[in-house]
């Protein structure tokens, strides 16, 4: 497919993912408690459950279409309508995910276990183990500038990270 042609919901347009990397990085060079400590909120959150927000409702409802039979968000369709505002959602397959991740504090565990097949079979193999079984963190140098009377810092491109600070400068020149 040419570029100015894959739709972007097309497994072409999925990249590699590196939140994981990049938690375990952090943890590991930077951290001041166990990954699995600081991974506990979210693990509880994805267990427990929580409200949907009026952001997620709307999302889903937006793109039921799209994503109403993706057994990744089947959470967020229940019975096969999309949340609304305020229903309880939990997310047991992400809640053991990263129990798992927790446990050991290796990146294996995500990439070269259960998630990273699953990655591998939803883009049709495009993306491949050993594609996964690359090291995804980097350390780069933070896009900053000033807004507000702080400096507020992002992730340089090829991340939209820019975008937040960028529209603050915007908002600071209307006063």
């Amino acid at each position: 497919l040419p570029a100015d042609r894959i739709p972007e919901d097309h497994p072409l347009v999925v990249t590699v993912p590196g939140c994981v990397d990049g938690l375990v990085t952090l943890s590991d060079e930077l951290g001041q408690m166990p990954l699995g400590d600081a991974l506990q909120p979210a693990i509880e959150l994805a267990s427990d459950g929580f409200p949907a927000s009026r952001e997620q409702a709307a999302a889903f409802r937006a793109k039921s279409a799209v994503y109403r039979d993706n057994p990744a968000v089947a959470s967020f369709y229940p019975g096969g309508e999309p949340v609304d505002v305020g229903d309880h959602v939990t997310r047991p397959e992400l809640a053991s995910t990263l129990e798992a991740l927790a446990t050991t504090g290796d990146r294996d565990t995500f990439y070269l276990g259960l998630p990273g097949e699953d990655i591998i079979t939803a883009v049709g193999g495009l993306i491949t183990k050993a594609d996964l079984d690359v090291d995804q963190a980097e350390w780069v140098e933070p896009l900053g500038c000033e807004v507000f009377g702080t400096t507020a810092w992002t992730m340089p491109p090829n991340s939209q990270g820019y975008l937040g600070p960028a529209t603050l400068a915007v908002f600071e020149m209307l006063d």
